[in-house]
């Protein structure tokens, strides 16, 4: 309690035997004296998978591969950055599919994963959430179906920060979100790319009726490009948005500071420092914006 650190080291059931995993509070009382004491509130995180390494999600992916994840609460411990020049070489299938499980990247994220092939970092994920996670300074090849997931159904996004660096293109899919993209929710999230125009592509849908099946409100896009959702079909993302958003083209730092305040005003765990035009995420710092 000195040094406003607590480890919890066993479980915590609830009366049914089922795990309580996810976000809590920690209220722990302190006698001061007899006439007087302090409360003070430890927010805290119990996961079913803790992910402080790439091998960490490489082995979470392993996990899937056998025959799915179900329920469970998925948290980066600590931002997760990717060195290894020959690049990650994604899920080699498709059907790893997580299912009723929250993704939480509590303010942190995966840096600089450059992603060179198969379908996706994480794989195929349904009836499930996404939030507080960023993924910075990201880059993938001309053999990268995906970049974060496969197949998505019943999804909602909230809170996320992604910035493309740099895509390369055969013709192939290339989405950031993920293909075949159906009943998903994407609220409060910041993506930015630099990826050319026959690139680009947030998310594939599989028909149309699916695209009007999305919501996309409150996000802050930044691209010089359209943001397709199919590029075959040349299916513009936004034919079908419920809700306001925010289209920059790159370099436009005035409009970028402006969306940033009024994203980090929303309830949200985005904050905007004016003062350093500091983008954070649950208090970690995610994007610095740079007055052109």
């Amino acid at each position: 309690i000195a040094n406003e650190k607590i480890l919890l080291k066993k479980s915590v059931y609830r009366k049914d035997g089922v795990m309580n995993t996810g976000r809590h509070n920690l209220y722990v009382s302190v006698i001061k004296n007899e006439d007087e004491s302090d409360r003070y509130c430890y927010p805290f995180v119990l996961a079913d998978y803790v992910l402080n390494t790439v091998a960490d999600v490489k082995a979470l992916g392993d996990v899937a591969d056998v025959g799915g994840i179900e329920g469970a609460y998925i948290v980066l411990g600590q931002d997760i950055e990717y060195t290894d020049v020959e690049g990650y070489s994604g899920r080699t299938v498709s059907h790893n599919p997580f299912t009723k499980c929250t993704i939480d990247g509590y303010g942190h994220g995966l840096k600089n994963w450059n992603v060179t092939a198969g379908w996706s970092i994480f794989g195929s994920i349904s009836n499930s959430k996404v939030i507080d996670l960023s993924i910075v300074n990201t880059t993938y090849g001309s053999n990268t179906w995906s970049l974060l997931f496969t197949t998505v159904t019943g999804v909602t996004f909230e809170n996320l920060f992604i910035s493309v660096a740099k895509t390369a293109y055969n013709g192939t899919h290339h989405s950031i979100i993920g293909l075949d993209l159906k009943g998903v929710t994407m609220r409060n999230c910041v993506i930015l790319s630099a990826g050319a125009a026959s690139n680009f592509e947030l998310g594939r849908v599989d028909n149309v009726g699916a695209a009007r099946s999305l919501t996309i409100e409150n996000n802050v896009f930044v691209s010089d490009y359209l943001m397709l959702l199919d590029m075959e079909k040349g299916m513009e993302c936004f034919d079908s948005v419920n809700g306001e958003n925010a289209l920059l083209k790159n370099g436009d730092s005035a409009g970028l500071i402006a969306a940033l305040k009024v994203l980090a005003a929303k309830e949200n765990n985005f904050t905007f420092d004016e003062t350093t035009n500091t983008l954070m995420l649950s208090g970690n710092v995610v994007h610095v914006c740079e007055l052109n």
